[in-house]
């Protein structure tokens, strides 16, 4: 079930259609649900700087986290593309420390235990949580790093 107002993201076309939504080129789309709470998260492919920007906004539950994720690889496995650019500054995750753990593990299985893919997270203060994930993840081994600044995330991304 989803939780969210309004939220964007790149699911794919064949599923949007078959609950009656519209896919743009881009296959992006926008769910609008009823509540008070307005939030919006995007999932998009920069061709740029041949990077994946996840943008995530509002309160992130177990089941947002994994959604975002799964589109993540799914655009990076369709784009080859392996830098990864998280923007959680407006986030903040409604989700156990169990959670955080299996996501962590849950990427390593949708990628691949030796993936080459950066993943840079941008956060606006201290989170404990995106401390713990950033822990996690690097003890599996895996290239992530926190973040203040979009600019500076995006130059280690390009290093």
């Amino acid at each position: 079930m989803l939780s969210r107002a309004l939220r964007t993201y790149t699911p794919r076309c064949d599923w949007a259609k078959s609950i009656g939504l519209r896919c743009s080129a881009h296959h992006s789309r926008t769910v609008a649900l009823k509540r008070q709470q307005q939030v919006s998260s995007s999932i998009v492919y920069d061709p740029q700087s041949h990077t994946i920007v996840a943008t995530l906004v509002g309160s992130i539950d177990e089941l947002e986290m994994n959604e975002a994720a799964a589109e993540v690889v799914r655009l990076a496995k369709q784009h080859v593309c392996f830098n990864v650019l998280g923007d959680l500054r407006e986030a903040v995750f409604a989700v156990s420390t169990i959670a955080l753990f299996g996501q962590a593990q849950e990427f390593e299985q949708l990628y691949g235990p030796n993936s080459q893919t950066k993943r840079a997270l941008v956060v606006a203060g201290h989170s404990e949580d995106v401390l713990f994930y950033e822990t996690v993840s690097r003890n599996r081994g895996q290239n992530v790093r926190l973040f203040h600044e979009i600019e500076e995330a995006r130059r280690w991304l390009s290093s």
